[in-house]
């Protein structure tokens, strides 16, 4: 399984994983599914992309049909200095130069 950094969900899921039960578990197997490199429901050319991109940290996004509707993850690589100005604080024993953070979102929120 790979890192996914820091995740995150935008308000718009989490008032929704609030209230379902049903659609927090759809939320939780799409982030283990995208976790191990299965994008979901995209295409066999933006998933060929999305190996091709994980393999050098660059920017990954997975597709899943839940019971509310299809959401997107997306997995983005921050330089150290653009994560300490826009997530926080390094820890001191991570020295990666690229950094991943994810998101949970609606496809409308991006």
């Amino acid at each position: 399984m790979r890192d996914l950094g820091k995740v995150y969900m935008t308000q718009g899921i989490d008032i929704a994983r609030k209230e379902s039960e049903e659609f927090a578990e759809n939320v939780d197997v799409a982030l283990a599914r995208f976790q191990v490199n299965d994008w979901g429901d995209i295409s066999e050319n933006d998933a060929k992309a999305n190996n091709e991109d994980i393999a050098v940290s660059e920017n990954v996004c997975g597709a899943y049909y839940t019971c509310k509707g299809k959401i997107w993850i997306t997995t983005d690589f921050y330089s150290r200095n653009d994560y300490e100005k826009h997530v926080g604080k390094i820890p001191e024993s991570d020295i990666r130069e690229r950094i991943p953070v994810t998101t949970i979102l609606w496809p409308y929120e991006h």
